[in-house]
């Protein structure tokens, strides 16, 4: 259960842990479902992604902010599907 706010853009990590937007920010809850962090945010967190490993890329109504926290995190969208986000090169 979220402090403030309404979950949003739920997402999950490779180890279950539980990634939301919430009114204060991104709030994380681990497999069991007890609140382990949040990263405040001016204007709460309406949706946002993992990047590379470490990287979470937060988003509300004006503003994007890049977050870098352990590099061992990944989201779990990805993984099983043969996709490597630390392998993506972009060419200009």
């Amino acid at each position: 259960m979220a402090d403030t706010g309404i979950p949003d853009g739920i997402k999950c990590d490779t180890v279950g842990n539980v990634y939301s937007g919430c009114g204060d920010g991104l709030n994380v809850w681990n497999a069991g479902g007890t609140l382990i962090g949040k990263i405040l945010v001016p204007g709460g967190v309406a949706n946002f992604c993992f990047g590379r490993s470490g990287e979470l890329f937060l988003l509300n109504e004006t503003k994007l902010w890049v977050a870098r926290i352990a590099s061992s995190v990944r989201g779990a969208l990805l993984e099983g599907m043969g996709i490597d986000c630390d392998e993506f090169k972009v060419n200009t």
